[in-house]
């Protein structure tokens, strides 16, 4: 993952070797600054990552949960709910802001 604080000019490695499979950006960006990420090493799983200034920092919001989808509510500042989408095991639930998470459609 990069990020760019310039427009799109110059551009910074967010998490060095680590693969991104997923992002997703709050509804509520401008006030809320957050961020998620999924993140992969090329050998393992790392987790869901979570940034709440706006990507300055990462910490490890869920290390079991690994997805190609990430997706707020888009009231996600009253209903506190995130879903994962990941291809190996289904979506994923959490109406906690991702402190605890349920399976809630397993893969078809």
């Amino acid at each position: 993952m990069y990020r760019s604080t310039n427009g799109g000019h110059d551009w910074m490695a967010v998490f060095g070797s680590r693969v991104c499979e997923a992002m997703a950006v709050s509804p509520g960006f401008s006030t809320d600054h957050t961020l998620w990420a999924s993140m992969a090493s090329y050998s393992a799983s790392l987790g869901l990552y979570v940034s709440n200034d706006g990507g300055d920092h990462w910490a490890l919001l869920a290390p079991s949960v690994r997805g190609q989808v990430i997706a707020p509510s888009p009231n996600y500042a009253v209903d506190q709910t995130l879903f994962v989408g990941a291809s190996d095991s289904g979506v994923f639930k959490s109406g906690d802001r991702g402190a605890h998470w349920t399976l809630v459609l397993t893969q078809l």
